[in-house]
């Protein structure tokens, strides 16, 4: 049989300390705007007109193969396909 410590009871109130309370709005203290100071868009260094760094999370960059050289490609293609095999042969 399992025992369990005995249950405590949450506190019926919350203690307002300030390292813990959220950050006041940037109105608060009489900032400006939320809006951009500049309209100008960094350029993203692509000749295509699309950008790597600007699509959803996730999603396959069109410059991806620029990211590994062809030697170290082979070789972690071939490092994965050596595993695959040990995997699928010790089921």
């Amino acid at each position: 049989v399992q025992q369990f410590p005995p249950l405590v009871a949450p506190p019926t109130a919350v203690k307002r300390d300030s390292m813990f309370a959220p950050a006041p709005s940037p109105q608060l203290y009489g900032g400006g705007s939320l809006s951009p100071r500049s309209s100008v868009i960094p350029s993203s260094g692509s000749s295509t007109g699309s950008t790597t760094a600007s699509g959803p999370a996730g999603s396959p960059s069109s410059d991806a193969h620029h990211m590994m050289s062809p030697p170290t490609a082979f070789s972690v293609a071939l490092m994965l396909l050596t595993f695959g095999k040990l995997i699928s042969t010790s089921l």
